[in-house]
């Protein structure tokens, strides 16, 4: 499977935006009560991408969109979750020459929608150990520092 080119940047974080499938069936019964169930085990999620780059690198870009690809075929890119950067089998579900536009300072802009086949939602070690960890600095030194008052104390 062809990977997204490592000269490239990934797209814009500040547009990034996910939006997975309705993967629930509701089927209102007689007596009024709804029976909702999954559909399936995983469904699509779309994800809208925006790029901006320079000349050189909007080359490389619609090189590797037009020809190096095919827009129809599934690439690897790495997409942003809350554990960092995920390789992700993914497609263009509208192609970036739909709806791209010049810049200033010599700079192009893209815009896509991709089509994440299985969006990896962390495992439940991922998500014990992100439990254990502190989530900012003043978290850390508090825990530092009761860690070296009872070893000091013991």
């Amino acid at each position: 499977m062809i990977a997204y080119p490592r000269e490239l940047p990934y797209p814009q974080l500040d547009t990034l935006n996910y939006k997975q499938r309705k993967n629930i069936l509701e089927t209102e019964m007689a007596s009024g009560y709804a029976r909702r169930r999954p559909i399936n085990q995983s469904v699509p999620t779309i994800m809208t991408a925006t790029w901006k780059l320079s000349a050189n690198k909007a080359v490389i870009f619609e090189a590797f969109v037009a020809k190096g690809l095919n827009v129809l075929s599934p690439f690897l890119l790495k997409i942003p979750t809350p554990r960092g950067l995920v390789e992700h089998e993914v497609r263009f579900k509208t192609s970036p020459f739909e709806s791209y536009k010049p810049l200033e300072n010599d700079k192009w802009q893209y815009q896509a929608n991709i089509e994440v086949r299985r969006y990896q939602i962390a495992s439940e070690e991922q998500a014990a150990t992100a439990m254990a960890r502190p989530n900012d600095f003043e978290g850390f030194v508090g825990e530092v520092s009761t860690l070296i008052n009872s070893f000091v104390e013991s």
